[in-house]
């Protein structure tokens, strides 16, 4: 998967990404900015 459009539209995905893992909060998703590595880990973690 091509990461660029993903980081390019963060708040759109956030959106989708808050109804799939509703266990990783806004406040998380706002610390992580689009970075692919970050996201990845905090849904291992959860």
């Amino acid at each position: 998967m091509n990461w660029d459009p993903v980081a390019g539209n963060w708040r759109s995905f956030v959106g989708h990404a808050e109804e799939c893992w509703g266990r990783i909060t806004g406040d998380e998703f706002a610390v992580i900015e689009g970075r692919k590595d970050e996201l990845i880990g905090k849904i291992q973690a959860r």
